[in-house]
């Protein structure tokens, strides 16, 4: 009997040790799942280990007898105790080692999230600075412009396309709205003759004329002028130069310029004849409509007739002042409106770019 209740109490001691064990392993269980598992199996292999040395120890004991089972329970105490501490210990260890990976992959996860802020900080960064790269480099008016479709105008910009010199002649006919008051007032009415009644005086003008470069068009330019009445009558020559500013396409122009000549004008009424000096300025604005296909051109002008008359001369005219002097420009120059109709010839326009 007492063989057997010393082989119970060898055969239970374990099974109390394994308890006392996994009773102190529960917070380490509670704290991680891989911990828990690991001591589960570092506990089950300890408790075989420690059951099949009590099983040989309890047959030991049984045949020693009494005294050696007071000896093979305290034996199994130790044993007990020291397999307890092995389990708390492992236990512990296995704890503290996956405590440790976990610091590790706490660690690993912080740093690599700091590399993908730090990435991301970068391309946004980089963004950013394209972005306001893109700010700064565009234009500002671009997108008006595009909105205007003035890019579009910009491409068929007559004055982008390459430029080629035209040249031609012109033929001018106009009228100058004058009634010679100042002939009759001091020439003709001081020395009793027939004044003037008609109401203007006719042009007609020939010149030559060449766009050298681009909008500038200059021309060399004469003609003469005079009244359709009989008797008085006037009549002058001219010849001089004329600069103007043109533009348009091969359709239609537009220009503006200033027409400056020399020559001489005569007055006659009877056998009686006065002769002076002349000066004729023509500032003007001019409207072209061009036919390309038979190289020609119509135009119609409008501007100032303006005749400088200086230095008189007449063998049987008096030609005094009234107020005792002689005749110069301030008593006899005289203008007024005029207006013009005109062709052209020539190359006027630029070769169509294909």
């Amino acid at each position: 009997m007492v063989v057997m209740m010393a082989a119970l109490v060898a055969s239970a001691a374990p099974a109390l040790a394994q308890e006392s064990a996994a009773a102190e392993e529960t917070p380490g269980a509670e704290a991680s799942s891989e911990s828990a598992e690991s001591s589960d199996a570092s506990e089950e292999g300890e408790v075989a280990q420690a059951e099949g040395e009590s099983s040989d120890e309890g047959e030991a004991s049984e045949e020693e007898g009494a005294s050696e089972e007071d000896d093979a329970e305290g034996e199994g105490t130790t044993t007990e105790d020291d397999e307890s501490q092995s389990g708390e210990e492992g236990s512990e260890e296995a704890s503290s080692e996956e405590d440790a990976s976990q610091e590790d992959a706490e660690e690993e996860g912080s740093e690599e999230e700091v590399g993908e802020d730090a990435d991301s900080k970068e391309t946004t960064d980089e963004g950013e600075e394209d972005e306001s790269g893109e700010d700064e480099g565009e234009d500002p008016f671009a997108e008006a412009d595009r909105l205007l479709g003035s890019e579009g105008e910009e491409d068929d910009d007559p004055f982008d396309e390459p430029f080629e010199m035209t040249w031609g002649g012109r033929v001018e006919a106009g009228w100058f709205f004058t009634d010679f008051g100042r002939f009759n007032e001091y020439v003709l009415e001081p020395n009793g003759r027939a004044a003037f009644d008609d109401g203007g005086a006719t042009h007609i003008d020939l010149a030559v004329e060449a766009m050298f470069i681009r909008g500038l068009r200059l021309s060399v330019t004469g003609g003469a002028s005079f009244n359709w009445g009989g008797e008085p009558s006037v009549g002058a020559w001219y010849i001089g130069l004329e600069p103007a500013y043109a533009v348009g396409d091969n359709t239609w122009e537009m220009a503006v310029g200033l027409s400056a000549m020399v020559g001489s004008l005569q007055l006659a009424v009877g056998e009686d004849e006065m002769n002076t000096s002349l000066t004729v300025l023509r500032p003007f604005f001019e409207v072209s409509r061009h036919f390309p296909d038979a190289s020609s051109a119509v135009y119609l002008r409008a501007g100032f007739n303006q005749w400088h008359i200086y230095n008189p001369t007449s063998d049987t005219l008096n030609l005094e002042a009234a107020d005792g002097g002689e005749l110069d420009s301030f008593w006899l120059s005289d203008g007024g409106f005029y207006l013009a109709i005109g062709g052209r010839f020539g190359k006027l326009t630029q070769p169509e770019i294909e």
